[in-house]
């Protein structure tokens, strides 16, 4: 006999009122035979009422239901047994140690509307304990779910609207051969429903469409007049099945019932496997399992998540597709559900629904978002938000050509990005040519800070572009945004003015960003766009020669500049480079590969430093704690200056360490700096950053030569603009600048005996470094200026072949997404030995033509 009791006593009308008819929704259709309440005080049934904030067909499932409740005037102590389930009601700590106190196999539903954030899930489990035809169920809904796959599976796209504020934006798209399903309360908005022509819905909450509260029961009346009138399917999970059936019984032939489990991998055909993978959101639990299951490509709408400051709700919704008018009734009817941290919600929804993104694009999907999305894996699947923005300010330019600068990594006003393009701008408007900024879409700008349009474009910085191999996360998440960002550009020049020369230049290029480029190229004919990519060795080693030939994607580099003639004829391409160091580490001349001019960006005063007499210089490391950046060798450099010459100097070291897994070794560094030695911690804002190099009478740069041999440094043109001698690594950039003007002293790429010696040198001859070399200073600045970087990127190309040239084996150009660094199950030597091989496959079947 199927029996439960609520526990504990019940003393008051309005309680049993509340309880009898939640009791009542949850148990009508199911094989309950009886339900105990335990009674003190004077209430009755007979005076039951039904709550006004519950579902009004309550009232009459009272009067059907009535003969299955025992009343009991007791207390549960004087009783041996009751039953062997109870719905705990009420988790005062008593109640609960009553409970535990029972006999083993007692069970619990802890159904405390107050205290239990699920118990509206507990109701709808107490329910399914009592399902006795669930195979019957599920044989069934096999049934009309193989009838289902017949009517629909002709479609090659499937459109998923979900309920967030962007779903307004339907009528942008087409869905004439897409296959729609909707959810949850987008079924309020029937003028939707028709547009798209939806076909599927799905809704799994427990509150919000299977409860007992006015929200759920207006959620049902549309719902059932929405399958009823357009035939749809329905797909729920299977728990929900037997209250709905009971609720809704006129739809039980469209319903398809859905098993489920804590499986470990998502289900992406759910007619060849009907099980689910149990999620906490409709997105992952329902939807693209079943869009994957009938349609490659997936699209989505609606899904807008929210950022994690707006931590008040899950999200926001449209207001046409919720049921605004009864949010203060659910919040009424479940009180604990809504007491949450949101942010812990949103969070692990993302990284679900990132796991789950990724099992479907390696299965052979395409997943797209329609819509803006602050959801990361939708984001970098999303439309850019200044894509119009960058269309009209292509339309509307009356400069003689356009300036396309890609700058991903551009965040915020701090840093080397924001400063380029401000200066490059400035140089460009002399040419009449407008320079527009495409950076991140997390750019965070005040309007003092640009004075001409930066646009939110790009959804990952370039540097995940350089990660290890295709298993790699960051690699991953960065190509699969990239390449849908690069078709949106490329379809935005597609409508531009042909008359009109625009010029594209991504600043921080690496092999596999042009990789990217030329695949999305290989069928477009842009006569009127150049591509322009700056290869920069920012990420591989380039020191020793030994180890940089090693480096994949220095060898990718040398076999694409070995190509260029043809990149630039056919696909209007052309590759340049930052230092003369990688162009010869490349092995090219510079008139195949140019080098671009290196200006600084930092708003410097050349005559604010060194004005007066200088009786302790100060010798500043600015960078960051970090081995590459020399930070190691400091200590003991600071050690053995001050040893020979005692207190001359001022040393100031920045001991910053950047969180990553170097830090607690650069702090433990930290710790054995002489104490005679000023420490700066914390990040530098601009502010601070100009008034510690303008105070500073020498500086430090003692980069590694392995990660700074073909690397340029801002903080050395900053130096030389303000006149500040220097030490530096010989092996690198900075050291050749050092040693070609004279400004300075180097010394051997890590040692620290000729650092320190460097350091005195240059401290006891400050006035003869700062005054005799001026001249071979100023000469490398003008010819490092933002004049004659515009001047490079103006360069006319030779003529331009089309589309029709190229090789129909252009296709290989993917090849180039072979990963290049070793993978975890293959050795490096062999590897690079592939990726070469294929490389240069594919870049020969370009020359031939």
């Amino acid at each position: 006999m199927s029996e439960f009791c609520l526990y504990p006593v019940v003393s008051s009308q309005e309680t049993a009122n509340d309880l009898i008819a939640r009791a009542v929704w949850a148990f009508t259709g199911t094989s309950l035979e009886r339900l105990v309440i335990l009674r003190q005080g004077d209430w009755s049934l007979d005076a039951f009422q039904q709550p006004d904030n519950l579902d009004p067909s309550i009232d009459s499932l009272f009067e059907q239901f009535r003969a299955r409740i025992e009343v009991l005037d007791t207390s549960p102590e004087t009783l041996p047994k009751i039953c062997d389930t109870f719905l705990l009601w009420d988790e005062a700590p008593e109640h609960q140690a009553f409970l535990k106190a029972q006999a083993a196999g007692v069970r619990v539903w802890r159904v405390d509307k107050l205290a239990t954030r699920m118990e509206g899930s507990f109701w709808i489990e107490a329910n399914l304990s009592l399902l006795n035809d669930r195979d019957a169920i599920i044989a069934q809904s096999k049934e009309k779910l193989q009838q289902c796959s017949d009517e629909l599976r002709h479609f090659d796209r499937a459109t998923i609207f979900a309920s967030g504020p962007s779903v307004a934006a339907y009528r942008d798209f087409s869905y004439e051969d897409s296959l729609s399903i909707v959810c949850n309360s987008v079924v309020m908005d029937g003028a939707m429903l028709d547009y798209v022509n939806a076909r599927i819905l799905c809704f799994a909450d427990p509150l919000f469409h299977f409860g007992p509260s006015l929200y759920s029961h207006v959620f049902r009346q549309r719902m059932r007049k929405v399958v009823e009138e357009r035939s749809m399917w329905v797909f729920i999970p299977i728990k929900y099945y037997q209250t709905l059936i009971a609720h809704v019984p006129e739809i039980a032939d469209r319903v398809i019932a859905l098993p489920f489990a804590k499986r470990k991998d998502f289900n992406l055909d759910i007619v060849k496997d009907p099980e689910l993978k149990v999620t906490a959101n409709i997105l992952t639990y329902l939807l693209l399992p079943i869009a994957s299951t009938f349609a490659r490509r997936v699209e989505l709408i609606g899904c807008d998540g929210r950022p994690l400051a707006e931590n008040q709700y899950f999200w926001s919704f449209n207001r046409s597709t919720q049921i605004n008018d009864q949010m203060d009734n659910i919040k009424e009817v479940h009180p604990s559900f809504f007491k949450i941290d949101y942010n812990d919600y949103y969070t692990d929804h993302c990284e679900t629904l990132e796991t789950l993104v990724h099992s479907a694009e390696a299965s052979g999907h395409e997943v797209v978002s329609l819509t803006p999305s602050h959801i990361p894996v939708l984001q970098r699947r999303s439309p850019p938000p200044g894509q119009s923005a960058l269309e009209q300010l292509i339309h509307e330019s009356s400069a003689n050509s356009i300036l396309l600068s890609l700058n991903p990594d551009l965040k915020g006003r701090f840093g080397h990005y924001l400063h380029f393009d401000r200066k490059l701008r400035n140089a460009a408007q002399q040419c009449d040519v407008d320079l527009l900024t495409l950076a991140s879409r997390d750019v965070d700008l005040k309007a003092e800070d640009a004075d001409w349009p930066v646009i939110p474009f790009f959804s990952l910085p370039i540097f995940h572009s350089n990660k290890s191999n295709n298993h790699n996360k960051p690699y991953r998440e960065w190509a699969t945004g990239f390449c849908r960002e690069i078709e949106i550009l490329i379809d935005v020049l597609k409508r531009s003015d042909k008359k009109k020369t625009i010029r594209v230049f991504l600043y921080m290029s690496t092999p596999r960003a042009v990789g990217e480029f030329i695949n999305a190229l290989s069928n477009v004919d842009l006569p009127h766009v150049e591509w322009i990519f700056n290869l920069t060795s920012i990420y591989p080693k380039t020191y020793p020669m030994e180890a940089a030939l090693k480096d994949a994607r220095i060898g990718l580099m040398r076999y694409l500049v070995t190509m260029a003639p043809s990149l630039e004829r056919l696909y209007r391409i052309r590759l340049i480079t930052d230092t003369d160091e990688l162009r010869k580490l490349l092995g090219f001349s510079s008139e195949k590969l140019p080098v671009l001019p290196m200006f600084g960006i930092t708003e410097l005063e050349t005559d604010a430093v060194n004005a007066s007499e200088v009786k302790k210089p100060r010798v500043l490391y600015p960078s960051n704690a970090q081995s590459l950046k020399g930070y190691s060798l400091l200590p003991e450099v600071a050690r053995k200056v001050e040893e020979r010459i005692p207190g001359a100097c001022q040393i100031i070291l920045r001991t910053h360490a950047p969180i990553g897994r170097e830090q607690d070794e650069m702090a433990e560094l930290t710790q054995s700096i002489p104490k005679s030695v000023t420490q700066i911690d914390g990040v530098l804002d601009e502010k601070d950053y100009r008034e510690l190099l303008t105070s500073t009478n020498v500086l430090l740069l003692p980069y590694r030569a392995e990660a700074f041999y073909a690397r340029t440094s801002g903080q050395l043109v900053d130096a030389l603009t303000l006149g500040i001698p220097m030490v530096a690594t010989r092996e690198t950039w900075s050291g050749r600048i050092v040693e070609m003007t004279g400004y300075g002293e180097t010394f051997s790429d890590g040692s620290v005996e000729e650092m320190a010696d460097a350091v005195v040198k240059v401290v006891q001859n400050l006035e003869s470094y700062r005054n005799g070399c001026r001249k071979a200073a100023e000469e490398w600045l003008a010819e490092n200026t933002p004049e004659k970087v515009i001047s490079l990127l103006l360069e006319e190309l030779s003529d331009y072949e089309g589309v029709e040239k190229r090789s129909e084996k252009l296709a290989l150009a993917n090849e180039i997404k072979v990963r290049m660094d070793a993978s975890p199950k293959q050795g490096s030597a062999r590897f690079l030995e592939i990726a070469i091989a294929r490389f240069r496959g594919w870049m020969q079947s370009i020359s031939e033509k």
